[in-house]
């Protein structure tokens, strides 16, 4: 296959070729290229008997993909060749990787080669316009060549909760005046998008050496939540094309565009209204091996390491335990390990924190569950924590265990009196008084303080039901006059407001059971913490469904109204 993919680059088009030393020849199958494009390089030696310690010595300014060697025989001699297929990471003018070895007792070099590779970013003057529609050339036709949607999918098959990339993104190069009628959903998947927005001006790519002017429609993380196989729903823009036709002139207009040197052509406005649709992705998605399938094992697939940090708390007697998993892979799926804990500590799990780079693929970052510990004694010890993950790429478990943890306390030390002699009685006095004093000062700014809370907690409280009803008045509103746009989006800041007045934060799906169990912490029943799991989820799911589901909609007012009532 690397034979035939060399000899096509050698007949696809020319070779640069460039020679410092008969021994050693450089031939690169282009000099001028852009980012991400890939380009051969040839290190060609006559003589592979005299060859001793070959090397290739690379730079940072190319990422190698491949590399290979080729041996042919040519008359009577063998040619040595060394095939690298390169992508440049970096814009100008760049010096390709540089060879060496010993060639009958003598150290020689491969020449400076040079390409230049140009920005992506800049080049807007590269892109021809195609909007002039020659006679007897097929609209239809030029806009297929020349307007297009591409649906890039990372991995038409994986395993359940690996992390994979959509992108959709359209291609052009012709005056269109256009807008996104439909952009995919996903559904069987969790999502994570990649883009902050989708109105960001336009990029120049390269296709096959043709400049395009290009359009992010959606670009996301997607993470399959059952088995089977699914049809990624496809983009649509409608358009309308600004062409210029072109059209036979008569005797006086030929004559004057002759004066004019326009070749005896009239070119004539003419739209044409097309509606593009992307191809349909399929993605087959497989269960994950039951075989060596760890005991602990809760859903990671990618890569990762874990670390255990052990901080110190306000309270000497309190620690804070942090769990670290950093790597890639599919973080908003993870849970936290199962951790069994000694008797004697008293545990509340705080939540999680994350760290990624979601704009990246494959998704890559860190993710730290969070626990308060309080104990007595000197020191206590944790059982060995293991976390296990699926790596897909290997497709083989991977256990890590953390070892014994030692946590000790801090010892304070005793605040002491002042030692006084039994006979200085007056000092004694002045003392004890001046103790007595402060006691009593601190006893009644205590009770202001305790009073003042009081206060505070009653009044927000008031506010907080004003707040909680003010915000279920919208959503009613929103619902009786049948907007479902505006219903969703109250709705979802009615949750949120709900949680916000719990001392809850972070509200996200993506960790059912941390969310659900921050709920019941902070008073909620376990069948009102399920029903507000259930109401985010549709909430949630509206904003890729391209339908209105009106069932939904009943099922979320109900679960609102039950809600509303805590």
């Amino acid at each position: 296959m690397k034979i035939l993919l060399l000899l096509f680059s050698l007949l696809s088009g020319k070779l640069y070729s460039f020679c410092q030393y008969a021994s050693i020849k450089v031939e690169v199958s282009k000099d001028i290229l852009v980012p991400g494009e890939t380009f051969q390089v040839h290190f060609i030696i006559e003589d592979p008997e005299a060859i001793k310690n070959f090397k290739v010595k690379q730079k940072p300014e190319f990422r190698l993909i491949d590399s290979f060697i080729v041996n042919n025989k040519e008359e009577s001699s063998e040619i040595f060749t060394m095939v690298q297929i390169l992508t440049p990471v970096k814009t100008g003018k760049l010096s390709i990787p540089v060879a060496s070895a010993m060639v009958k007792g003598r150290k020689v070099f491969s020449p400076d080669v040079y390409v230049e590779v140009l920005s992506r970013a800049s080049g807007k003057e590269n892109v021809i316009d195609q909007s002039v529609l020659l006679q007897g050339e097929n609209p239809e036709r030029k806009v297929k060549d020349n307007f297009f949607i591409k649906a890039d999918i990372s991995k038409s098959e994986c395993f359940i909760g690996e992390n994979i990339m959509a992108e959709y993104k359209v291609y052009n190069r012709l005056n269109s005046t256009s807008s996104v009628s439909r952009r995919p959903s996903f559904q069987g998947f969790s999502i994570l998008e990649m883009a902050d927005n989708y109105n960001a001006a336009a990029s120049v790519e390269y296709l096959n050496e043709t400049a395009f002017f290009t359009h992010l429609i959606r670009k996301v993380h997607l993470f399959p939540l059952q088995e089977g196989s699914f049809t990624l729903e496809p983009a649509e823009i409608e358009s309308e094309i600004h062409f210029k036709k072109e059209e036979k002139a008569n005797e006086f207009q030929t004559l004057r565009n002759l004066f004019e040197q326009n070749g005896g052509v009239n070119l004539k406005p003419f739209n044409y209204k097309v509606v593009l649709v992307s191809p349909r992705a399929e993605i087959k998605v497989k269960p994950l091996p039951e075989k060596h399938q760890p005991n602990g094992f809760r859903g990671a697939i990618g890569n990762f390491i874990m670390d255990i940090l052990i901080e110190d708390d306000t309270n000497a007697h309190q620690k804070t335990l942090i769990l670290k998993i950093s790597g890639t892979g599919n973080f908003p799926l993870i849970n936290p390990p199962e951790i069994k804990w000694p008797e004697g500590v008293r545990y509340h799990y705080k939540g999680t924190r994350e760290n990624l780079n979601y704009k990246e693929f494959p998704l890559s970052g860190e993710k730290s569950f969070i626990w308060s510990l309080s104990f007595s004694g000197k020191n206590i010890r944790i059982p060995e924590i293991s976390f296990s993950y699926f790596n897909a790429e290997k497709e083989v478990y991977t256990e890590l265990n953390s070892g014994e943890i030692l946590i000790e306390n801090i010892n304070l030390k005793k605040k002491r009196f002042p030692f006084l002699k039994s006979g200085d009685t007056e000092k004694r006095d002045f003392f004890y008084l001046r103790y007595i004093i402060l006691a009593l000062l601190a006893l009644a700014l205590t009770s202001y303080i305790i009073t003042m809370v009081l206060r505070n907690k009653a009044k927000q409280s008031m506010e907080q039901n004003n707040s909680k009803e003010d915000f279920f008045i919208k959503v009613d509103k929103a619902y009786k006059e049948e907007n479902a746009d505006r219903f969703y989006s109250v709705a979802g800041e009615f949750l949120k407001n709900t949680a916000t007045e719990r001392g809850i934060r972070e509200v996200s799906i993506y960790d059912k059971e941390d969310l659900q169990q921050k709920l019941i912490a902070k008073g909620y029943e376990p069948e009102i913490a399920e029903d507000f799991i259930n109401a985010l989820e549709i909430v949630q799911l509206s904003k890729y469904s391209p339908e209105r589901i009106k069932e939904n909609e009943t099922r979320l007012y109900e679960l609102l109204k039950k809600i509303k009532t805590i």
